[in-house]
């Protein structure tokens, strides 16, 4: 029997009020909630044909939402891969320290891109 039918077990048999069970329930689901959020964002560099990743990166959510608003934002823009053909200025990384800070479970982002002599990088940013 789950959690939630034992309360509603509970206010049946006159044991706990319908408020107390309310009360309860809400609890219970907050608790839910909270070890649903994302507790690190994950950074993957694959390399073609490995089995492992080249490089893992896990940045703690907390650090994130503490650290993000003390880098100036031209900072921001200024990270790049290489030789990579693509511009990592372009990337809206206010959003992608929001996503992250929010703590939501989700893909962020998928680069296929190549590294100095040209070899092809995956690159998977993530919540988790």
């Amino acid at each position: 029997m789950d959690e939630q039918a034992k309360i509603l077990r509970l206010v049946a048999e006159n044991k706990i009020t319908p408020a107390e069970a309310s009360r309860l329930i809400e609890a219970l689901l907050a608790k839910k909630q909270k070890a649903k959020q994302a507790r690190q964002l994950v950074i993957n560099v694959w390399r073609e044909d490995e089995e492992k990743p080249a490089m893992v990166l896990k940045i703690p959510i907390k650090l994130i939402q503490l650290g993000a608003r003390f880098i100036p934002t031209k900072s921001r823009a200024g990270l790049s891969l290489g030789s990579s053909q693509f511009e990592f200025s372009s990337m809206n990384w206010e959003e992608i320290f929001e996503i992250a800070a929010r703590g939501e479970i989700d893909d962020i982002l998928s680069l296929d891109l190549a590294d100095d002599r040209g070899n092809p990088v995956s690159i998977r940013v993530y919540t988790e």
